[in-house]
């Protein structure tokens, strides 16, 4: 229940939104509003944190890849036997 301007008091439905609905709604909206200004602080924090996640994850993945010898005869035949 809501309090109207008279006094009144009316229902409302609640609406659960995804995590991508939010981000849709707050980027088309009037960055002039508190509400819709801390939103898209939100989400560019959070795109920047995942984009600086993913840097550090992956260059040091590639350079242990590319220390790592091609697999040998020995070490395919024997990884085919035990089903790897």
């Amino acid at each position: 229940m809501v309090d109207i301007g008279s006094g009144a008091k009316r229902t409302t439905r609640d609406y659960q939104l995804s995590r991508y609905a939010c981000y849709l709604i707050v980027q088309n909206s009037d960055a002039s509003k508190p509400v819709i200004a801390n939103g898209q602080t939100y989400f560019a924090i959070q795109t920047r944190r995942q984009e600086l996640q993913g840097k550090g994850f992956i260059k040091p993945k590639l350079r242990r890849r590319r220390q790592t010898p091609l697999p040998t005869p020995q070490f395919t035949s024997t990884a085919g036997t035990v089903e790897v």
